[in-house]
């Protein structure tokens, strides 16, 4: 039995990953054109339009969510994500100096909104011990001294009241 292997295909020529940064006339009318679209939804959600929303969120969220996935967070993380990022737009859909530039608003929010999750776990120690964080187990002398002088503080000026005045 033979098996005929295909001639692999010439290795394409090397893309520049980076965009051009003079593209051609069309591609920058179809840029422009998406920016007025971008503009005008931004627009019409900030005048409290739903669908408006809508269509944001369907045409970014994957945007916002790829962007969470490239820090590899855990699927519930990147709804997390996705969801703040969402709630921050929200918040402040009426800051936002231009309109035009909300999708990398999304992209930076949703960068930094990666970043606290990944630190949380850093900040976190989950325990069953209940008494863990009430209260140090070493003695703080510092602590102590004060705590005793303003007993005596205290102590000294009850007793310069009348009896009448010190009972509870």
């Amino acid at each position: 039995m033979t098996t005929a292997f295909a001639e692999p295909a010439s290795d394409p020529p090397h893309r520049n990953p980076q965009p051009d940064p003079h593209p051609p006339p069309a591609t920058r009318r179809a840029i422009a054109q998406d920016d007025e679209a971008l503009v005008a939804l931004l627009q019409a959600a900030r005048g409290g339009d739903d669908r408006a929303w809508e269509r944001l969120h369907e045409r970014l969220d994957p945007l916002v969510r790829g962007i969470a996935r490239s820090y590899r967070l855990s699927p519930s993380d990147v709804d997390d994500v996705a969801q703040t990022t969402w709630l921050r737009l929200l918040s402040h859909v009426d800051r936002l100096r231009e309109p035009a530039a909300v999708a990398g608003w999304l992209v930076t929010t949703g960068r930094r909104e990666c970043l606290r999750v990944l630190q949380v776990p850093m900040r976190e120690w989950p325990t069953d011990d209940p008494e863990l964080g009430d209260g140090s187990d070493i003695a703080d002398p510092e602590h102590e001294l004060l705590e005793a002088e303003r007993r005596v503080v205290l102590e000294r000026a009850l007793a310069t009241l009348p009896s009448r005045h010190r009972r509870l």
